[in-house]
């Protein structure tokens, strides 16, 4: 079960493929088949390494673990199920042999691991590379490519399992302003809406998100909420030793940020969601969500109850994971179109269109590469839907010659700095890295 765990909830999205291969529009059977058979051979295998008893008494314990608590808030992973495993003791001047069994097990168990390990990377080579896109979409009709510069709300990307908290009955819940402020108090979601509205649109992307085509794990809508700073201003402002703002939500889930970033008028506090300024849906954090400038959605909480200014700062949960502390969005590229594998017309001009993101800093420019890196085509930019959306991009390459080719795409956001070209997984601090394509002309 854990290595199929591992597979499901860290292999397959690092690959592109999403949690529980979410991200993959394959057929699922042909996905996750090959993956349970080669779990449950690990695991046969596996079963062989328990030795015999050794001469001479042995004491042990007995593998025990706590799963840790998953909240749903469109976070970068899956808390696993951790063992303490069983510990020996033999007695003084004697020393235990190692049972044929044990060697041939753990051969057979080594063996079956690179069985699994080949089945899950040719399931990842194979059906995820070809089932995370459409299979070559048409350009829209605004001339920018297949993604929308506002993501319909179906298809804005959905929190990971496990699911969202019970719907939330909107005329009992309330939010606490409390902490170091000088009135604490309790509003209601009217109440919140009263303060003050404003809509933007804006792109929210997970620290999960990977650095590949239609990366499932970002969107753009337009969000409707309530500043931050207008809800602190409700319970008399900050204390002067107010430093930090704890976030507290439904399910139990918790964040932090500097009060500095709270304050931010940008950062705001949404009830709203699409463009027609309609409800919030539950599964985006229905009745209240938290909305930052330039963080990733770890920082942003929804099904948001509670607002506690403090001194200190109170880690979240998932930086007690191990992931960033202060998530901040990295320069990320992308190219929708052609997708890896494409077959394009050889002796003909080649399009190519994507999406650009650096969150607060913006998109000064985006390079795409016909030659894998060593030379560079200006794309043209389309005008951003806000200061805190996405950018889409295209480009127009010289005609491709026969046979296979590499296209790469990077940014450069609106400090001048150009995208790392390192590849790194989202964990700890978000993806990054220039994406590459492989086309073949024909």
């Amino acid at each position: 079960m854990i290595a199929l765990a591992v597979a499901e909830v860290a292999v397959l999205p690092l690959a592109g493929a999403g949690f529980f291969g979410a991200a993959s529009t394959g057929p699922a059977l042909s996905l996750h088949l090959p993956i349970v058979g080669a779990a449950i051979l690990f695991g046969a295998t596996l079963a062989l390494l328990e030795p015999l008893p050794p001469p001479g008494p042995l004491r042990s314990t007995e593998p025990s673990g706590t799963p840790d608590p998953i909240p749903a808030d469109g976070s970068p992973g899956v808390a696993i199920l951790a063992a303490t495993p069983p510990e020996g003791e033999i007695p003084a001047g004697r020393s235990a042999p190692i049972p044929r069994r044990s060697v041939l097990g753990g051969m057979l168990a080594l063996g079956a691991l690179a069985a699994s390990g080949m089945v899950v990377a040719g399931r990842i080579a194979g059906g995820v590379g070809a089932g995370r896109a459409p299979a070559r979409p048409a350009p829209a009709a605004d001339g920018f490519g297949p993604t929308p510069a506002i993501t319909p709300i179906d298809d804005h990307y959905p929190p990971p399992p496990p699911p969202p908290p019970p719907p939330i009955d909107p005329a009992s819940w309330r939010l606490a302003v409390q902490g170091l402020v000088a009135t604490p108090l309790e509003l209601t979601l009217d109440d919140v809406r009263a303060l003050a509205a404003e809509s933007s649109p804006r792109t929210l992307m997970c620290i999960s998100n990977s650095v590949v085509a239609y990366g499932s794990y970002a969107g753009t809508q337009v969000w409707t909420g309530t500043p931050v700073a207008a809800v602190i201003q409700a319970a008399g402002g900050p204390a002067a030793d107010a430093r930090f703002v704890l976030w507290t939500s439904a399910d139990g889930y918790t964040e932090s940020i500097p009060l500095d970033v709270a304050l931010d008028p940008r950062s705001l506090l949404a009830w709203g969601m699409g463009q027609d300024g309609g409800a919030l849906p539950h599964d985006h954090g229905f009745p209240l969500r938290v909305l930052l400038p330039g963080r990733y959605g770890m920082k942003q909480p929804k099904w948001l109850t509670g607002i506690t200014l403090a001194a200190e700062d109170a880690p979240g949960f998932w930086v007690q994971q191990g992931w960033d502390q202060e998530a901040v969005v990295r320069t990320w590229s992308r190219m929708d179109d052609p997708r890896d594998g494409a077959e394009v017309a050889a002796g003909s001009p080649l399009p190519v269109y994507g999406v650009a993101f650096a969150g607060e800093r913006g998109v000064r420019a985006v390079e795409v590469s016909p030659d894998g890196g060593t030379s560079w085509v200006a794309a043209e930019l389309e005008p951003p839907a806000s200061a805190l959306s996405w950018v889409r991009w295209r480009a127009t390459l010289a005609a491709p010659t026969t046979g296979p080719r590499v296209l790469r795409v990077r940014a450069t956001d609106g400090t001048g700095a150009v995208q790392s070209e390192v590849p790194e997984s989202p964990a700890p601090r978000g993806a990054s890295g220039w994406q590459e394509v492989r086309i073949i002309g024909v």
